[in-house]
């Protein structure tokens, strides 16, 4: 569970649902997997996780 201010620096899209992504538990010690994005729940933000990042020019919703 992170920060607001913590998923803005990032840089990272930030989702409205986790869609194919996976949470950190779900890849804890699979190497392949790498931080793609944040989820927005409430007033927290979920890291995700996926095997290849995210295209920076994508339009997400923040």
């Amino acid at each position: 569970m992170k920060n607001e201010l913590e998923a803005l620096a990032s840089e990272l899209p930030i989702l409205t649902d986790k869609s194919s992504y996976k949470y950190l538990s779900e890849v804890a010690g699979n190497g392949k997997y790498i931080q793609v994005a944040w989820q927005k729940k409430n007033a927290e933000y979920l890291a995700l996780y996926g095997t290849q990042s995210i295209g920076s020019g994508a339009n997400f919703p923040r």
